[in-house]
């Protein structure tokens, strides 16, 4: 094996299951997601769509990939049509985690044993994956606390795994 070959780490390409909460929340931090593919239905798209400026609406659509799955107006345990949608699009996918800052569909995924992130977590993924040094996800972690709701017991959590993803990086 060449040095070369062991230097240049290739992140694998992770696909989620997301929702419009997330994506609202990465928008208002100003954070990118690149190097991942989030996938949406088009009943999320629309929500997240709705009351978007034309810069927000062509930040949005350059940064997800429409997904169509047959429209389901059927409740799911509690869940909104749109967000049983975002459940069942990562089975139709093939997704690797969802990514989700709703405790309803965060806690379905729990009972369900679906790997799920929200964005504060998802911080450790992208450095742990060599896409934001640690410090940028530091400041990052910082803004997105103070724009979205996270329990104590969440944002401890998420910095350990941050903790943990920066040591692994290194």
């Amino acid at each position: 094996m060449k040095t070369d070959d062991i230097c240049s780490f290739q992140p694998p390409l992770r696909v989620f299951s997301t929702d419009s909460s997330s994506l609202i929340l990465l928008q208002r931090v100003s954070l990118s997601i690149v190097g991942y593919r989030l996938l949406v239905t088009a009943q999320v798209l629309k929500e997240i769509l709705t009351g978007a400026s034309q810069e927000e609406a062509a930040t949005i659509t350059s940064s997800v990939e429409l997904f169509y799955l047959p429209a389901d107006k059927i409740k799911e345990g509690g869940l909104s049509p749109t967000d049983a949608g975002v459940i069942r699009l990562y089975y139709a996918a093939g997704a690797e985690a969802v990514l989700s800052d709703d405790g309803r569909i965060l806690r379905r995924c729990l009972k369900q044993g679906i790997p799920h992130y929200c964005c504060l977590s998802l911080l450790s993924l992208m450095v742990g994956d060599h896409l934001l040094p640690f410090r940028d996800a530091e400041e990052y972690f910082r803004r997105l606390i103070q724009v979205g709701r996270y329990s104590a017991a969440v944002i401890q959590k998420a910095e350990e795994l941050l903790r943990r993803a920066n040591m692994c990086s290194e």
